[in-house]
């Protein structure tokens, strides 16, 4: 495999991502081809008695909220610092999971005449057990929009894990769907404030955010209460209420039909690089999605702000980098917080070793375009340069590890804004001669080496669903990237 061919943002339109979240194009759902899981067992909200329904109610109707968060799913690892965090006041978040209709009322009917003052009310829906129609129409919910005339009410669909959509029969998962979809509907056409997750592959294809098949871990809390604000594509309206719904059909037809990844368990996977890999070390960046889709053993070196050059406005550059791996780094020099245990375990993991069953991963260029630091040439040795820099490096990795595969990573996205429209426009020719320098390099060295500008299926036409800011990667470009880096690997 010597050559494999050549932020947050305001998102606008949606007819594209029906094609790019699910990769595939399908029109209906096919599921006579699909089976379920045997004995699988379809999580369902518990009816609770009537006196344990009073006893939590009389509670609840005791307390003085800015927030109440009622959700027909597990909610028990939505953090509490993170909702006083994103909505600064306090809150009420439902200890069970609310069954139905009936009991969902009951909670608005204390909201109406029991809650003095409320901001916010957060709903967390399962349509398939709830009509939204039949609640936006019930007397309790527009009697607490009476008692409440400047509170704010927000809606969310759950999003299940793929585990959940490929454990129920075909009979179920129709069902699911088509509640699924009468419930997007709905919330589009009545014009109130609602998000959805769980169309998206990144969230509900990422096992790594569940830890049931309806409850996101604690590690994702934030994220996902801090997307429920218009400038991420989240928001369900009247004009895209219906490609959510073609989405989450396509996703579910894909994972039902199968979705295999790279087995890598046998594989170590070191990375040096910048923020593409550096600033995003939770459950959504491209090592832990890589770890988690393929099983490899990943340590992120990376931090954010690096350069493959010299640069003494920051640390460490790739061959301090590779010095702080090795232990040869000068006396004193550490590495960042942030990445000093992955430094630790990397280490101690190549101990003694040829490299045998390594791969290291390089990935720089985008910080030396931008800041105009020396490219240098394909044969230099210079390390104030970019080349001269990247080639001591990878010789460094091959003298001390001879056994080891290396993968170099060419820059992939730059993108400015259009001062008038708004919209991201690509600025690749500010990245051209880096970008083909580091590919040549890679070469001459004896390296694997991948342009991800034009291997990893986010190209100019797409670019813009999986950018947060021009140059990193949203949750979306993230999952895509770990998915692609676990097939480059896979191909060494």
């Amino acid at each position: 495999m010597k050559r494999l061919e050549e932020i947050h943002r305001k998102f606008r339109g949606w007819g594209l991502a029906l094609f790019l979240v699910a990769g595939v194009l399908v029109t209906s759902l096919g599921l006579t081809a699909c089976s379920a899981k045997e004995s699988y067992q379809e999580p369902v909200p518990t009816r609770l008695s009537g006196k344990e329904l009073n006893q939590k109610l009389e509670t609840f109707g005791s307390g003085d909220y800015g927030m109440v968060y009622l959700a027909m799913y597990p909610i028990d690892t939505v953090r509490e610092e993170d909702i006083s965090y994103c909505f600064g006041c306090s809150h009420y978040c439902s200890d069970h999971e609310i069954a139905n209709l009936k009991e969902m009322e009951r909670y608005l009917e204390v909201i109406a005449e029991g809650i003095p003052s409320l901001d916010l009310l957060y709903l967390g829906i399962r349509p398939e057990f709830l009509d939204i129609s039949e609640l936006l129409a019930s007397e309790a919910y527009q009697k607490a929009l009476a008692a409440h005339p400047d509170m704010r009410v927000l809606f969310t669909l759950a999003y299940p894990s793929v585990d959940y959509w490929t454990g129920i029969s075909d009979k179920r998962c129709e069902e699911v769907l088509a509640a699924y979809e009468s419930g997007l509907k709905t919330l589009g056409e009545s014009g109130v404030e609602a998000y959805y997750f769980g169309s998206s592959r990144w969230v509900a294809g990422n096992p790594a955010l569940y830890e049931k098949e309806f409850c996101a871990t604690e590690e994702m809390s934030y994220p996902m209460i801090g997307m429920m604000v218009p400038d991420f594509p989240y928001g369900v309206t009247s004009w895209n209420a219906q490609t959510f719904a073609d989405e989450l059909r396509n996703l579910v037809a894909m994972y039902r039909a199968g979705v295999t990844y790279p087995d890598l368990t046998d594989r170590k996977v070191v990375v040096f690089g910048d923020s593409i890999f550096g600033n995003y070390r939770l459950c959504t960046g491209i090592a832990r999605v890589l770890e988690t889709n393929t099983g490899a053993e990943v340590y992120n070196l990376a931090v954010g702000g690096m350069s493959c050059a010299e640069n003494e406005a920051t640390y460490p550059d790739f061959l301090e980098q590779v010095a702080l791996l090795q232990g040869t780094a000068p006396q004193g020099f550490q590495p960042p917080d942030s990445a000093k245990a992955e430094y630790e375990g990397a280490r101690e993991m190549l101990q003694g070793s040829g490299g045998e069953d390594v791969v290291f991963v390089i990935e720089f260029g985008l910080n030396d375009a931008m800041a105009a630091l020396p490219l240098g040439t394909v044969d230099s040795v210079d390390p104030a340069t970019t080349l001269g820099s990247l080639r001591l490096g990878i010789q460094a990795l091959q003298e001390a590890y001879p056994q080891a595969k290396i993968l170099v990573l060419a820059p992939g996205i730059l993108a400015d804004r259009d001062p008038e429209t708004g919209d991201w426009i690509l600025s690749l020719e500010n990245i051209a001669d880096y970008r083909n320098g580091i590919l040549e390099t890679a070469e001459a060295c004896g390296a694997d080496f991948v342009n991800m500008g034009t291997e990893s299926d986010i190209t100019p036409d797409n670019f813009r669903y999986y950018v947060n800011d021009g140059i990193h990667y949203n949750e979306r470009g993230r999952f895509q990237l770990g998915v692609k880096l676990g097939e480059w690997i896979s191909g060494l």
